[in-house]
């Protein structure tokens, strides 16, 4: 089953790379993680009842709860066939993975082998980034290009940020060393510098913040209340003058011009669209109003959407949603409007719900010992990022971050479930691992 996983990370990691900036694969070869996906559904029944491995009971309530609003939205608006898929291609196909560690055990070793490939990638992040930046978009005024291998600038830094929350995680549950901590956290912060990605100067603060004190962590005081203001303040400093450096001569002025300007910041968020024009610029709440605007119409439309998948344009235009219209109004800017016009308030609720309880479970996972808490410990804060991310991006089309997300997830809660399975080094775990089924 560890080397499925390898090739889940690696497949969600480079195909739309190869795709999209490459152009060396076709389209349909960026579907293997939801191949993966399909084979781990199969799996998944077949362990729980082999190895008596029960499946959280929380988050299998929330998810019949979430399948059974989905349904209703359908049911209420009469959705085809075609969008009825796209619904549940989008809205579970994560699912599996997230049930994953709950059903097959990893081991501490294989829980840092998938940790260490990770890192591997992030740490290919850097060296592609500058390359985007100085040579292949060498010239080009705005950094959006600077995506890594993840094809989306914001993306790679939801996910750099993640990646350092992890490492603090793991730096204050002694599993890694200062040195090692800084080195790590200096190659995952620089191509944030550089893609012009001004949500790094929130999402960074917080992820570090929770893990400081929400993730449940008991250390020394010099490392809570001295090295992570230090950190913060230091990434900041090298921050600010590097994204100025790239955006003045597009601007005219920097960063923190951008927020102190009378209005800018307002404007930026809010510019009082109609959503009637394909070519008018929308804010982030100009698409959670005009959302509000339409559904409001109809209470149930409110509560629940226009329905999974019909306010959707998938690869093939022949799946199109019925209400593909509303995408001039924004209803793909963020998860939160995504949710909002699919699935309605209900549904997103019901998502949120989920996240939120991620981050419960974190945090109880980050009271143990050992790997799996300090990779639950620094968890807290990619939930953390990712919820306020939900009215930022949205990570519901983002292959990448969505499964990603999922599965690390389900591998950080599943310790709070199994808070006493013993360490990698006794006799029981040597025996489980030699004899544990694989994939």
């Amino acid at each position: 089953m560890n080397k499925l996983v390898y090739l889940l990370i690696a497949t969600l990691f480079l195909l739309d790379y190869l795709h999209a900036e490459l152009h060396l694969i076709p389209r349909t070869a960026t579907w293997l993680p939801e191949i993966v996906a399909m084979l781990v559904s199969v799996y998944i029944p077949f362990a729980v009842i082999k190895q008596r491995h029960p499946l959280p009971g929380r988050y299998i309530l929330l998810l019949a709860l979430l399948a059974v609003e989905v349904i209703t939205g359908w049911l209420l608006n009469v959705v085809p066939s075609q969008s009825i898929f796209v619904g549940i291609r989008v809205y579970f196909k994560y699912i599996p993975l997230f049930l994953l560690p709950f059903a097959y055990r990893f081991s501490e070793v294989e829980i840092k082998k998938q940790l260490f490939l990770i890192g591997a990638f992030a740490i290919l992040q850097l060296p592609i980034s500058v390359y985007q930046r100085l040579v292949q978009f060498k010239g080009f005024m705005s950094g959006d290009v600077v995506s890594g291998t993840l094809t989306i600038s914001s993306f790679l830094s939801i996910f750099l940020v993640s990646v350092i929350s992890v490492l603090y995680g793991l730096y204050l549950k002694k599993q890694l060393n200062l040195l090692s901590f800084l080195v790590m956290t200096s190659i995952c912060f620089l191509p944030t510098t550089i893609n012009e990605t001004k949500g790094t100067l929130f999402l960074l603060p917080l992820g570090l913040l929770v893990v400081n004190f929400v993730s449940g962590v008991k250390t020394a005081a010099v490392k809570r209340f001295l090295l992570l203001p230090c950190l913060i303040v230091i990434m900041l400093g090298l921050f600010i003058p590097v994204y100025d450096h790239f955006i003045r001569s597009r601007w005219g002025y920097g960063i923190l011009d951008f927020f102190t300007m009378e209005g800018r910041v307002e404007h930026y968020f809010f510019r009082g669209a109609s959503g009637q024009l394909s070519s008018e610029k929308l804010g982030r709440i100009d698409s959670m109003v005009l959302a509000y605007n339409e559904l409001s119409k109809d209470p149930f439309q409110l509560l629940f959407g226009l329905g999974a998948g019909n306010v959707t344009v998938p690869a093939f235009a022949d799946f199109a949603g019925e209400n593909v219209s509303f995408l001039s109004a924004g209803a793909r800017m963020t998860t939160f409007t995504n949710c909002f016009w699919e699935i309605g308030l209900v549904g997103f609720g019901l998502y949120l719900a989920m996240m939120t309880t991620v981050l419960r479970d974190t945090r109880r996972a980050g009271q143990g010992q050992g790997l799996a808490s300090g990779l639950a410990a620094g968890w807290c804060g990619v939930v953390a990022v990712m919820m306020l991310s939900l009215v930022y991006k949205n990570t519901l089309h983002h292959t990448f971050t969505l499964n990603m997300f999922w599965y690390l997830s389900g591998l950080a809660v599943s310790g709070a479930d199994h808070p006493k399975t013993p360490s990698m080094g006794s006799r029981y775990e040597r025996y489980r691992v030699s004899t544990t089924p694989s994939l």
